[in-house]
């Protein structure tokens, strides 16, 4: 067995050449096959964004935890994305997509735990109630959505409608920002990365046509110009701080 075909075996494996592609490519040597190496990069693109979720807010994390405050952080935008991640979550595997299209939001949704976990400890008034009762919320949804006891006709639904909750999740810390002038504890870094990693999945989505689908396009397309509105309003807010302390 040649390294070529040692080589396809393993790409087959790993999802980035189906049985089709796989023929054309490693058994038939069309090295230049579009359809292949336009598939073959998608999936390479989001195993590599699968891989850089897993830090994606720990700039934001850490950023927290260095000046000691949540302060201009919406804890409602985080507990509207956990919701939402949770759907995708149990619609992509229960509908079968691969682990490629929708594993980043499997590590967002943890870091996303973990940023509200930070909020409750450092606000002044929290309430133990309050955080058994949210931890209670996401758990009982990610359970029903993944046993089964949700129709599947329903999960449907709830996936349709996660657009709009990704839309309102975003707008409270966007409208907080434009009302307190500022973004307060918001992480250029994690919001900026954010922004062209959905950018990426916006190519990923339209390069692998087993996975396409024109709901996970409009959540990416969505999802790319509210994260770029929150980007823009930290580069804009940090600029105008920055002039005012030079005057000063």
């Amino acid at each position: 067995m040649d390294v070529v075909r040692t080589v396809g075996q393993v790409a087959r494996r790993a999802g980035l050449l189906p049985g089709s592609c796989y023929s054309a490519v490693i058994e038939q040597r069309q090295w230049t096959d579009r359809r292949c190496l336009t598939i073959a990069a998608s999936k390479l693109i989001g195993f590599a964004l699968i891989t850089f979720s897993t830090i994606l807010k720990l700039p934001q994390i850490v950023k927290i935890l260095q000046s000691g405050t949540a302060q201009g952080l919406s804890p409602a935008m985080y507990a509207l994305e956990c919701y939402a991640y949770i759907v995708n979550i149990a619609f992509a595997v229960r509908t079968g997509m691969p682990f490629s299209s929708f594993g980043e939001g499997v590590f967002i949704l943890l870091q996303n735990i973990v940023i509200l976990l930070l909020i409750w400890t450092l606000s002044k008034g929290r309430r133990l109630s309050s955080l058994v009762a949210g931890s209670a919320a996401l758990a009982g949804l990610a359970f029903a959505l993944g046993a089964d006891i949700v129709a599947d006709s329903h999960l449907h639904l709830l996936r349709q409608t996660s657009p709009a909750v990704f839309c309102v999740a975003k707008l409270p810390q966007i409208v907080a920002n434009f009302k307190n002038r500022g973004t307060g504890q918001l992480s250029l870094i994690t919001q900026g990365l954010q922004w062209l990693g959905n950018l990426a999945r916006i190519g990923t989505t339209f390069g692998d046509p087993g996975a396409f689908s024109w709901i996970v396009l409009g959540d990416f397309v969505l999802a790319f110009v509210l994260n770029g509105v929150l980007t823009s309003q930290i580069l804009y807010y940090g600029f105008a701080r920055s002039k005012t302390t030079k005057k000063d």
